[in-house]
C-alpha cells in the first residue's frame, strides 16, 4: 500500500518478526526455507521481462539480472526471458508465462490495487494469487463508507498479504509529468485510457503567442533556444 500514508501502510521495520524475516536478504535463511519447502538443491525458474523500460525508465532486463545474481547465492537459477512489448503483454494478460514475471503495481489507490492485483481473478493479478481471507477484506473495503474504518481494514489486509508473499517488491518508482504553460486545454491529466498519454494530444493546443512572450521561438526559427 501507499508508503506515504501511515493509515494504510506498515513500514518494514514495524512488521511483526515473522513477517519481517520474509523481506530481509539473508541467503542462508533463504536456503533453509527452500530446503523446508522441498528444494534442498535449489530450483530453476523462468523470469519473463519486457525489453522496454518499466516504472521510471529502469530497464527490466537490468533489474532481472541484478535479482538473478542475488538469488543465485541461495540456490535459485534464473532463466531470463526478454520479450518485445506486444508479446510480453500478450503472455502477461493471457497468463501463459511460467515462473516469474516482471510487472509494476499501482499503490496510490489501495482500494483499486487490492482488487485488481490481489483479488481472485483480478485483471492485474499476475501472480494468480487467491486468498479467501483477502477476498473478504477486499469486499469489506469496497463496501465501507467510513474512511478510518476502511483504512484500518486495508492495513490489516496488508499484513495478511505480506505474510503470503504473492509478489516480491523491489522498489517504488514515483511517476509524473510536467508541461509548459503554453500547452492549453491540459489540466494535469495523466491518461484517459490505461496509463497512456498519447490520446490526450488530440485535445491540447499550443499557445504560440505565450511561447514567444516567454522567449521560446517557434520550431524552425534560427537560434531558437531549447525549451
Amino acid at each position: 500500500n501507499y508508503y506515504a500514508n501511515p493509515a494504510v501502510y506498515t513500514p518494514l521495520d514495524e512488521l511483526p518478526a515473522d513477517l519481517k524475516v520474509l523481506y530481509e536478504y539473508d541467503p542462508e535463511k533463504a536456503k533453509a526455507m527452500l530446503a523446508d519447502a522441498g528444494y534442498p538443491d535449489g530450483l530453476k525458474v523462468d523470469f519473463t521481462v519486457p525489453t522496454r523500460g518499466i516504472g521510471s525508465g529502469v530497464e527490466a532486463t537490468d533489474v532481472a539480472s541484478l535479482l538473478a545474481e542475488q538469488w543465485s547465492k541461495f540456490g535459485v537459477e534464473v532463466n531470463i526471458i526478454a520479450q518485445e512489448w506486444l508479446t510480453f503483454r500478450e503472455n502477461q494478460y493471457s497468463r501463459t508465462y511460467s515462473g516469474v514475471i516482471s510487472s509494476g503495481m499501482e499503490t496510490a489507490n489501495p482500494v483499486l490495487s487490492m482488487s485488481n492485483s490481489l483479488g481472485t481473478g483480478g485483471f492485474l493479478n499476475n501472480s494468480l494469487y487467491s486468498s479467501p481471507v483477502v477476498d473478504d477484506y477486499i469486499a469489506r473495503v469496497q463496501n465501507e463508507d467510513d474512511k478510518d474504518t476502511r483504512n484500518a481494514l486495508i492495513k490489516e489486509a496488508g499484513l495478511v498479504i505480506l505474510g503470503d508473499v504473492p509478489q516480491i517488491p523491489y522498489g517504488v518508482a514515483p511517476a509524473g509529468h510536467y508541461w509548459w504553460p503554453w500547452v492549453r486545454n491540459h489540466f494535469g491529466e495523466r491518461a484517459i485510457t490505461d496509463g497512456q498519454l498519447q490520446e490526450l494530444f488530440g485535445y491540447v493546443w499550443m499557445d504560440q503567442g505565450l511561447k514567444e512572450e516567454m522567449g521560446y521561438k517557434p520550431l524552425g526559427t534560427p537560434n531558437r533556444p531549447n525549451p
